[in-house]
């Protein structure tokens, strides 16, 4: 379906505007605000030679295009300050073509590798752009710093982060304020639009710290007005950790009395098995509780969406297919889904004899799009929108965002359910994410406010 751009609200098409206009943009908000759904329409209209980036292989996956490290051909290693790649010819050919390029998931892009993309940007630049940050190139990059962080895999690595950078973030580098980026905020709250408590509930907790008095007072409303309760058979719990999704899947599901059936994936060329949001080898049984990892549409209507949940009714391991009661109370029969690996290529165009961008499958993985969903960690929630979540904090948060990130991908307070109380401590967001916002994004909504609980005066 193509997008319909009467369907944007306000600042969504301001947003648009921005980048279509070529500007750098830093399009961000709160969770649910909408920031793939501009992203989308961008792709549809924009006629630059455009490349499409995240982090991970996942996150590429949603955004319909590459890993930064793909594209770019870095190593999977620390990559030191002023050290510029030079990627093999195929690879600098795509990256001298490419005249925008869409950062998505910018909260977990480390400062090495955003300062190693400009530099290899500023390396390879378009004509007449040399010595210009990013080689004249119009950079947009989307996420909320407020969610979750890079990944820093050691003390070292931090170490070295912060000397080199003053910082893991991508904000914290040379080239981030050499970029002058126009801040696009996405104000209204799309996933919960009719509920401005609980949206207000969470923008406290978002941007607040244990010794908040907004963010403390958010915390204790949410304990009163959350059940608090035992893992529910009826909803996805959010963990914390791996260790802690698994057992509750594998505890869940062992449960039923009917027999597993398998489904093995078809996978072909070169596919990170990672990145896929499937299993390789799928096992369910009639009653599981499970997630649809994949988006399923006709040419009129969108008949399934990522994230939302049900119930296996029926296996037809034949076909295949697997019969579904959603929560929402459709049935539909899920048949596989095809992933693609993607890298963008400099191709000539036959025509014309100019340089094109182009994205060529490498690999695929064929699988039926469902997972076990009892229970799945926060990071692997993040960009889902849910009917119905438990967060069960365990021992309790250790990334900032964590406890925000959690929270917000529920469409309803009612749909929320606790573990156990949240505690003022769960708060955790980086203080240089919170002097970041409060320096960049200092123009909060207009028709926002503090948080003031139930029965207080602002």
């Amino acid at each position: 379906m193509k997008p319909d751009i009467s369907q944007l609200d306000p600042d969504q098409r301001h947003a648009l505007a921005l980048m279509l206009n070529g500007d750098n943009v830093f399009l961000t908000g709160r969770a649910g605000s909408g920031k793939s759904v501009v992203v989308e329409h961008f792709r549809e209209v924009c006629q630059r030679k455009t490349a499409f980036l995240a982090p991970t292989g996942l996150a590429a996956l949603n955004i319909g295009g590459s890993t930064i490290h793909r594209f770019f051909g870095f190593p999977a290693a620390f990559l030191p300050a002023g050290h510029v790649h030079f990627p093999h010819f195929d690879r600098q050919r795509a990256i001298a073509t490419t005249e925008t390029i869409v950062l998505d998931e910018i909260s977990m892009v480390r400062a090495d590798v955003f300062q190693a993309v400009a530099d290899t940007l500023r390396a390879l630049p378009l004509p007449g752009h040399a010595g210009e940050p990013f080689g004249g190139r119009q950079i947009i990059v989307c996420g909320d710093f407020c969610q979750l962080p890079p990944v820093v895999s050691s003390w070292i690595e931090r170490f070295e982060l912060n000397r080199s950078f003053g910082g893991v973030f991508a904000f914290k580098t040379p080239v981030w304020q050499m970029a002058f980026f126009r801040t696009a905020w996405l104000r209204q709250a799309h996933r919960q639009a009719t509920e401005r408590e609980f949206v207000d509930a969470l923008d406290a907790i978002r941007i607040g710290w244990w010794s908040s008095k907004e963010a403390r007072e958010a915390v204790r409303w949410l304990n009163r007005k959350v059940t608090i309760a035992r893992t529910p058979r009826d909803c996805t719990t959010l963990c914390t950790t791996r260790k802690r999704a698994a057992e509750i899947n594998a505890m869940r599901d062992a449960e039923l009395k009917s027999a597993p059936c398998a489904f093995d994936a078809t996978v072909s060329g070169s596919f990170d098995l990672k990145a896929c949001p499937a299993d390789s080898r799928l096992e369910l049984r009639v009653g599981s509780r499970i997630m649809l990892v994949a988006n399923g549409c006709t040419e009129e209507e969108t008949e399934y969406a990522n994230g939302d949940a049900g119930v296996v009714t029926g296996i037809e391991p034949e076909q295949p297919a697997v019969d579904v009661m959603l929560d929402d109370g459709r049935c539909l029969a899920v048949e596989p889904h095809t992933w693609l690996e993607q890298e963008y290529r400099a191709v000539e165009d036959p025509e014309t004899g100019e340089e094109m961008l182009e994205l060529v499958t490498v690999g695929s993985l064929k699988q039926i799009p469902l997972k076990l969903a009892y229970a799945l960690t926060i990071h692997k929630a993040q960009g889902m929108s849910l009917l119905r979540v438990h967060v069960d904090l365990g021992a309790g948060t250790f990334a900032s965002g964590q406890l925000y990130v959690a929270l917000s991908r529920c469409r309803t307070l009612a749909g929320l359910s606790l573990e156990r109380p949240v505690h003022p401590c769960n708060l955790q967001l980086d203080h240089e994410v919170r002097e970041f916002h409060r320096r960049v994004l200092s123009d909060e909504p207009e028709d926002g406010s503090l948080w003031t609980p139930e029965g207080s005066v602002a």
